[in-house]
């Protein structure tokens, strides 16, 4: 949790530096928030799926890489996001924020809250 925090924190710092507007920014730290809440969203299903209660859908992850795939994804995120030109960068950043928002939305519903320990 502390090292997704601080790439949110680096992203915020590092693209103060770029040319975006103060919305480019606020977008990708709100996505950077809900990639953290998903990766503590899915710890607590890799445990329930330890003990047989739940399955993580996504093939790739497992608990030996969880912390892996979601920094990776948090760095690449704003790699594309930096790289991208003002008009892709919002559709990008918009598109990515619905799609996990409504995935962190499922879970919750599916009753699968934040943990952040194993």
């Amino acid at each position: 949790m502390k090292r997704i925090f601080l790439l949110a924190l680096l992203s915020l710092f590092v693209t103060g530096c770029a040319n975006w507007s103060r919305t480019d920014t606020v977008r990708e730290l709100a996505w950077q928030g809900l990639n953290a809440v998903d990766y503590g969203q899915t710890k607590g299903i890799l445990k329930g799926e330890e003990a047989g209660t739940c399955q993580e859908l996504n093939p790739f992850i497992k608990k030996d890489n969880v912390e892996a795939w979601f920094i990776g994804g948090a760095l690449a995120h704003w790699g594309i996001s930096a790289a991208l030109p003002r008009k892709y960068r919002n559709w990008w950043q918009n598109t990515s924020l619905v799609v996990t928002f409504g995935l962190v939305l499922s879970n919750e519903v599916q009753g699968f809250g934040v943990n952040f320990s194993f």
